[in-house]
């Protein structure tokens, strides 16, 4: 049986509001942020009289925003002996109301993200291109493509009768989008949520969720000599900002496939590095292959290559 649970604690007072109503709030937030970075936002639907975020830090740490929506805004210094704060205060920021078809919430409202640099003695580290995050996880994904003798026997019997590399690209993208979308996240403080199971164990056990399933898939096309690359992408309304490379932008994986260049489909994309690739998503059991769910067309992803890999752009089909 595999259940899920969850538990949290919520005050929600919006239905108790009345004009002229002030709602403070303070908290305090501890966590192991595994990419040394933190977001935070100013403004929300309702209007707010002020908003800060502080950062209390040692000697040898530093803390560097980088503003969306917004002016840059100089933070207010306080030492202590052993530590430094910085406080960042927004005042006198208007609500906003949700429009039907408008643009995502993080493209319209004022936030900010706080890169948190560590001292050079320290393992912390933080990527400060996306050519960077894509070299950092790239082994990750490559060292867990475990090819098993099943896998072989299954991927000779299927493409016995392809006549072309097409062919065989389709018909194990097919396989791997049938695989049951399942998604069991364990040891999330330490970045497992974004790393996938053994594509050997996936196979095995017909379950993943949409990086075990882009994993299978790199293996089963490993087998044929095809290669498929890890494409990061967040599905769903929002918005992809270069300027802040960031793994957290993103909440979905999906396969950059190498194919053909004589293979005529929108959802290709022409890498300079890497050649002509087929975006396929094997966790949308309702996208046909070479096509692209509705909501990752026109936003940006980030390929895991290499020194190769990087942020690109996603058709508009």
């Amino acid at each position: 049986n595999i259940a899920t649970t969850a538990r949290m604690r919520s005050v929600n007072a919006s239905g108790d509001v009345a004009v002229n109503s002030i709602f403070a709030f303070e908290a305090e937030v501890q966590n192991n942020d595994i990419f040394s970075q933190e977001p935070w936002g100013f403004q929300g639907p309702f209007p707010i009289l002020s908003s800060t975020v502080s950062f209390e830090y040692p000697s040898g740490w530093s803390i560097e925003p980088v503003f969306f929506n917004m002016d840059p805004v100089s933070p207010v210094e306080s030492k202590g002996k052993r530590s430094t704060r910085l406080s960042w205060i927004v005042e006198s920021i208007p609500g906003f109301e949700p429009q039907p078809m408008s643009p995502s919430t993080n493209e319209v409202s004022r936030w900010a993200a706080f890169n948190i640099k560590a001292p050079e003695t320290s393992k912390r580290e933080l990527y400060t291109s996306w050519k960077d995050i894509s070299k950092a996880r790239t082994p990750t994904y490559d060292s867990l493509t475990v090819i098993s003798p099943e896998m072989k026997s299954k991927v000779e019997e299927l493409t016995s009768g392809s006549t072309n590399q097409l062919d065989t690209v389709r018909t194990l993208s097919e396989l791997a989008q049938s695989i049951n979308y399942i998604s069991v996240a364990l040891n999330l403080g330490k970045g497992g949520g974004y790393t996938p199971r053994p594509s050997n164990e996936v196979f095995k056990t017909k379950f993943g969720d949409c990086k075990d399933k882009t994993n299978l898939l790199q293996g089963l096309l490993k087998i044929k000599g095809i290669d498929l690359y890890p494409l990061i992408v967040y599905s769903g309304k929002t918005k992809i900002f270069e300027n802040w490379p960031s793994s957290s932008q993103f909440n979905h994986c999906i396969a950059a496939i190498e194919i053909d260049e004589s293979f005529d489909s929108s959802a290709t994309i022409d890498h300079p590095e890497l050649g002509k690739l087929l975006l396929f998503d094997p966790t949308s059991t309702f996208t046909p292959f070479g096509d692209l769910p509705y909501s990752l067309q026109g936003s940006k992803g980030l390929i895991l290559a290499g020194d190769k890999g990087g942020l690109i752009d996603i058709p508009h089909i």
